[in-house]
């Protein structure tokens, strides 16, 4: 079978060259913006294609007075300063999406590609990042103009969170002294880890559950944002609002800003004329976390006692129309007639004044009694398949311009974007190569 395969390479890469060459001009001179190139010379250039690596031999043309070389070959096929076919580009890029570049190395390797090495394929990544930063807003408009959106959905939610990843900058040094001795905790060590930013928009229609009239969201589809680490994520707010806009021309019923209490999140949404007609919701198992370590504080860990008052709590959290009022006037009766130490109150308290300040956002009963989303899993699943995944591999650190191509790449992959993206990608190049 392997040595059909290569033969079959070898018939279709000869046919191919033949077929390349035979477009080539003859003529000896020709003219371009009022400058006469006369043919110098033939060149042989090799290029990877789906048919292995090629050479092919092209015409080359130059101005009498010297200057830059033309090979009119070489756009007529849209292969001007590139070494990879669009074919291989595309599944070079998708790959990529998944894998290192060593590891895409080595899956062409095995399918008869050996010549492709990681180095060549992060220079093509390189200037690929470059194409997509330079143009992403009308790369972003092409997209969302030949996109077809679910029509009239009944709801459409908004949730963004943050990522964790490694980064070649400088960072501070963590951990207690005495776990390595000898070592220097003071001197800097050369990568940092910072927040990246990921945000899911999705459409959900209200159905029900079978054998019951209890209402359901059914998720219809998502599409995604993320940026790597920057000061105040200003660029990815300004993409997170534009594919908000983008989704909400299917003119939803109900608009849902799904987040957690973070101050600087709710900083970003207050006074944002875009969220104004939003409900606003704390993600349900954010607040479970706080209800369990208030469970905790107040019972003790592994409590019988306190695992049962957190199901209770979390259970009226949900269905009560008066949960959240409900939670927090028990946990003010258990922390004034409970024999709780300094420490342990002062605990409680700050897990307490988290349902106190946030009670507003916590209105799950009329979501669910509506058939709404409480939980912001679709942003959490998209910090884990676009960002976790690929980016926090072990050793794996990362410049802001490295990851973010990456990202890109995985963001129109997720969100189901890939083949309205990879030609709008390749008809920025070939109008750049004119």
């Amino acid at each position: 079978i392997l040595l059909i395969h290569k033969l079959v390479l070898q018939i279709g890469g000869l046919t191919f060259k033949q077929f390349i060459e035979s477009y080539d001009i003859e003529q000896d001179k020709f003219m371009e913006d009022g400058l006469v190139y006369r043919k110098k010379y033939k060149s042989c250039r090799e290029f990877m294609t789906v048919l292995g690596k090629i050479g092919i031999e092209r015409n080359v043309y130059q101005k009498d007075m010297g200057g830059k070389s033309i090979v009119p070959l070489d756009r007529k096929w849209n292969m001007e300063h590139e070494y990879f076919s669009v074919e291989m580009k595309a599944a070079l890029l998708y790959s990529c999406a998944h894998n290192t570049p060593e590891e895409t190395s080595k899956l062409m390797s095995i399918i008869g590609y050996k010549a492709i090495y990681s180095s060549t394929i992060k220079t093509m990544l390189s200037k690929v990042g470059e194409v997509i930063e330079q143009h992403k807003e009308q790369i972003n408009e092409s997209i969302h103009q030949a996109e077809e959106l679910p029509q009239e959905c009944d709801v459409v939610t908004c949730s963004l969170d943050g990522v964790n990843i490694r980064m070649k900058q400088i960072g501070k040094r963590k951990g207690r002294p005495r776990e390595r001795p000898g070592l220097d905790q003071n001197k800097p060590v050369a990568s940092a880890f910072k927040n990246a930013m990921c945000g899911a928009i999705t459409h959900y229609d209200i159905g029900y559950q079978i054998d019951s009239k209890d209402k359901i969201p059914i998720r219809r589809c998502s599409k995604y944002v993320s940026r790597m680490p920057e000061e105040h994520f200003l660029t990815f707010r300004k993409e997170f609002e534009k594919e908000i806009a983008h989704m909400l021309s299917s003119k939803p019923k109900v608009k849902i800003l799904l987040v957690d209490a973070h101050p600087s999140l709710k900083g970003y949404i207050r006074g944002n004329p875009l969220f104004e007609d939003f409900y606003y919701l704390i993600d349900f198992f954010h607040a479970c976390e706080h209800l369990s370590n208030l469970s905790a504080e107040l019972f003790g860990e592994g409590n019988s006692q306190g695992q049962k008052w957190y199901l209770e709590k979390r259970e009226i959290l949900k269905t009560n129309p008066d949960g959240v009022n409900k939670v927090i006037n028990s946990a003010k009766y258990y922390m004034k007639h409970a024999r709780l130490g300094k420490q342990k109150l002062k605990r409680a308290h700050k897990e307490l004044n988290y349902f106190q300040k946030n009670k507003k956002w916590m209105n799950y009963y009329y979501h669910i009694k509506n058939g709404w989303p409480i939980g912001s899993g679709v942003v959490e699943a998209a910090c884990k398949t676009i960002v976790k995944q690929r980016m926090t591999r072990s050793g794996q650190r990362w410049t802001t311009k490295g990851g973010q191509v990456i990202l890109d790449l995985r963001t129109y992959v997720k969100a189901d974007r890939w083949n309205n993206f990879f030609p709008i990608l390749m008809s920025i190049n070939i109008r750049k190569c004119a």
